[in-house]
């Protein structure tokens, strides 16, 4: 795969909108710096189906390891792109918002479970 491939995955993933040119720019940087991508990253950018369930058992059981640490630069750049910024910053909230955030640490948990079950095929 190619960075502006991985790019728009990952863009999508986090955010769910599509990259923009800074985005692809700075993705390539990142990418430059990381150095070699490991199996399971590029297994994901193969079948993105896989990125959520892989992504969230990784960040269970193995929160250091290169795949994570390579989301986690990923994430940061798209914080610093103002197209983006409105995703990452507080915003005014209904008193029920923690429903939805309950909602949404149970859905991170059974991606987190299931994608345990993928763990050792990639």
């Amino acid at each position: 795969m190619n960075t502006k491939t991985d790019c728009a995955i990952i863009t999508r993933y986090l955010t769910g909108r599509a990259p923009t040119a800074l985005t692809i720019e700075l993705f390539e940087r990142v990418a430059e710096m990381n150095g070699a991508t490991d199996d399971r990253w590029k297994k994901c950018m193969r079948h993105p189906w896989l990125l959520p369930w892989v992504d969230a058992a990784l960040a269970w059981r193995a929160p250091a390891s290169p795949f994570r640490i390579q989301m986690v630069r990923y994430a940061a750049v798209l914080e610093c792109i103002p197209e983006y910024s409105d995703l990452f910053l507080p915003k005014q909230r209904s008193p029920f918002y923690v429903v939805a955030i309950a909602a949404q640490g149970v859905w991170a948990g059974s991606k987190a479970l299931i994608g345990c079950l993928f763990l050792p095929f990639i």
